[in-house]
């Protein structure tokens, strides 16, 4: 019913806009223009329910205002502060697992591509994107592959600048 009465409200303020326009006019010139334009005004104003049944998705715009209509307008959802700290909680949850499947993901691929076994591989900042990634890689011996070469190729791999990974050779 609210629907139905801010519809009529509108149609009545604007014929009555129309009426006083019509009286206030100094001249008989202006008239015919000015009740053209007031009289699409009301015509506007009255199909304005109508004209989203035109539209392709009339059927699901028409569900949603019965529904705003029956039971209102959808509760918001509260934020109490245990419900940000569990999800705040979820998120570091989610970003420590995807830095150590990054971090599982960059030790295998050393091994398979640069020979490199036994790397120990930490990540952070990969739920952040890729400007905050930052990937450190300790080789407990000497690598086969020169250590700058195998920084470039992790770098390369991941698309990465260079700067964001570390390589340390012999254990230190």
């Amino acid at each position: 019913m609210t629907v139905l009465g801010a519809w009529l409200k509108q149609i009545i303020l604007l014929v009555l806009l129309a009426v006083i326009t019509d009286m206030l006019l100094p001249t008989q010139t202006l008239q015919k223009y000015v009740r053209t334009v007031l009289g699409l005004a009301v015509v506007a104003a009255m199909l304005q329910p109508v004209i989203p049944f035109f539209r392709g998705d009339w059927m699901q715009h028409l569900a949603q205002a019965v529904e705003t209509e029956w039971f209102g307008a959808p509760p918001a959802q509260v934020a109490t502060p245990a419900l940000k700290d569990y999800t705040a909680g979820m998120e570091r949850q989610a970003a420590a697992t995807a830095d150590q499947y990054l971090a599982r993901t960059i030790a295998e691929e050393l091994a398979r591509r640069f020979g490199v076994h036994g790397a120990q591989v930490s990540v952070t900042g990969s739920a952040e994107g890729v400007r905050a990634l930052r990937v450190f890689v300790n080789i407990p011996r000497p690598a086969p592959i020169d250590a700058i070469a195998l920084r470039d190729g992790v770098a390369a791999w991941l698309g990465v600048a260079p700067a964001q990974v570390v390589i340390r050779t012999g254990g230190g």
